[in-house]
């Protein structure tokens, strides 16, 4: 199994290579911010990573590191990435959320971290023209405006109960 991970992990650096170059090839070329967004939607998978990562920078001064574009690969596979405290996790979800098909359901710990993930990230988001809402457990809102959102930001607990209540709806 260990040769697996690695000849997995040896990939992702490859493709990561590939970002880089894209990367480079984008500050060469001065690309705008509408330029980058516009890579959002029509560029191929690497593109994406690349216009996701400099908008990001851009935006939220953050520059993401090799084992965070390696995660964000990762789950654009379809893998699980198993990701410490303090490693990034936001930084990664932001990134998916900007390059992954919608919607997306980001599922926290807590209701607090949810709010502010999708606070802190919401011009972000908006700027790409994404939209961003949040599950509470306690909320009224109807499921079709929560979830009519690009990205829904909500604990384990909200979304079950939500989903639960709809059933009992039909």
């Amino acid at each position: 199994m260990k040769t697996i991970n690695k000849v997995l992990l040896w990939s992702y650096y490859i493709r990561l290579k590939i970002v880089q170059k894209q990367v480079n090839k984008f500050r060469k070329n001065t690309a705008s911010e509408a330029e980058l967004i516009n890579q959002l939607n029509i560029g191929n998978v690497y593109t994406k990573i690349a216009a996701a990562f400099l908008i990001i920078q851009a935006h939220l001064g953050i520059t993401l590191h090799d084992e965070q574009l390696i995660a964000l690969m990762a789950m654009l596979d379809n893998k699980f990435v198993d990701v410490k405290t303090g490693e990034g996790k936001t930084m990664i979800v932001a990134a998916f959320c900007l390059v992954a098909p919608k919607p997306i359901h980001v599922v926290t710990v807590n209701e607090y971290l949810a709010s502010y993930a999708a606070s802190h990230l919401s011009e972000l988001y908006t700027t790409c023209g994404l939209t961003v809402n949040v599950l509470y457990e306690d909320s009224s809102k109807n499921s079709e405006d929560i979830y009519s959102a690009d990205i829904v930001y909500g604990t384990t607990n909200a979304f079950c109960l939500k989903y639960v209540i709809d059933r009992f709806k039909r």
